[in-house]
């Protein structure tokens, strides 16, 4: 019987693990067998759902699974292709995969190896001032990237020399090879999938017909970006034909003035004793210039106040709060007439010194 585990789970090739174990929770939980007691139906249905689970649970075997798919397998000669071409597999007797990609004597690279999908998808840093991560803009950011080789043009062959029909694979670039009673279609292992062989490989690339380049693309980096956030570039990774997708990982580089909450931005200003005591009216920076702030007589070191829509650009157009802590400082040198006033001061609050 052939089977598609997503079909199984009920969910898309691209399910996130989270999905894929809800929906085998809900499942489960459906067609267990204390629930359904003599139904043989849902008995079936409980293992199928096990069998899927075990399989898309499990990142290796979950790859494995989705590179047969694509690729396609049968079930010896004569047998229905499955995979992207045909029908879905059925790898109820097919075991353990460890059995299929070890014992005979295959491994998952010398199967898939050589034609598997050059996509590969990088991770690199990219550090951005403060002010673009609350405010958002662009960047330059300088990328490698894989690119035919101009010596060759991309054939990986010496230029003027041409390249000749494989004779294993008659160009096909795919050769039959048996593993644990399945006949798998595998790159051909004289000319490594190409259909073709280089007499002569170019100097330049060495037979690869690519060579590493670099170009500079333009990154929008959202309002409210914080560390660790990552950014995709797609096409940016590498992979010569298909080219995968890039990800930069946010690191911004601290403010001496502004830390970043979320959509909220926090701050620390310095008043003096007086000012805490009488009350005052300060300047304080935000990310849009500067606002009047009111202080209240009586204000204590480390009160908190809160200056509405000054903090990070949201989505919907709405913008988080500014906070900004007071810190009463003490005078490390004062006047003579500085020192007698707060003299006097102390004498009538009753202190002694």
């Amino acid at each position: 019987m052939n089977k598609d585990y997503y079909k199984v789970l009920g969910v898309g090739e691209d399910a996130s693990d989270a999905a894929v174990k809800l929906a085998y929770r809900k499942l489960a939980k459906k067609y267990h067998p204390d629930k359904n007691k003599g139904d043989s139906q849902a008995e079936t249905r409980f293992k199928e759902i096990g069998e899927a689970f075990a399989v898309l649970s499990d990142a290796k075997k979950r790859q494995q699974y989705d590179t047969m798919r694509k690729y396609g397998c049968s079930a010896g000669p004569g047998g229905t292709r499955g995979g992207a071409q045909g029908m879905p597999f059925d790898f109820s007797q097919m075991g353990d995969f460890g059995d299929i990609f070890g014992s005979g004597g295959f491994s998952f690279d010398d199967l898939f190896g050589a034609q598997r999908d050059t996509r590969e998808d990088r991770l690199e840093q990219l550090e951005i001032p403060f002010g673009i991560a609350a405010h958002g803009g662009a960047v330059q950011v300088n990328v490698s990237q894989e690119e035919d080789c101009r010596a060759c043009h991309g054939t990986g062959a010496r230029d003027g020399v041409g390249v000749s029909t494989c004779p294993q694979c008659h160009g096909s670039g795919m050769k039959s090879a048996p593993a644990g009673g399945f006949a798998f279609n595998r790159p051909c292992p004289l000319c490594c999938g190409r259909g073709s062989i280089i007499e002569q490989p170019c100097p330049v690339c060495h037979g690869g017909g690519t060579v590493n380049g670099e170009r500079t693309v333009t990154v929008n980096v959202p309002a409210g970006t914080t560390d660790g956030q990552k950014i995709r570039i797609p096409g940016a990774g590498r992979g010569r034909k298909r080219a995968g997708d890039l990800y930069l990982q946010v690191k911004v580089q601290e403010d001496r003035f502004f830390r970043m909450d979320g959509y909220d931005v926090h701050c620390t200003v310095p008043i003096n004793f007086a000012q805490a005591a009488l009350g005052s009216h300060i300047r304080v920076r935000t990310l849009d210039g500067f606002v009047k702030l009111a202080i209240p007589p009586g204000t204590q070191s480390g009160t908190r106040f809160r200056v509405r829509g000054k903090g990070v650009a949201r989505r919907n157009g709405t913008r988080g709060n500014q906070y900004i802590s007071v810190q009463v400082t003490v005078p490390q040198r004062m006047t003579d007439e500085q020192q007698q006033a707060l003299a006097q001061y102390a004498r009538l609050a009753g202190m002694r010194h």
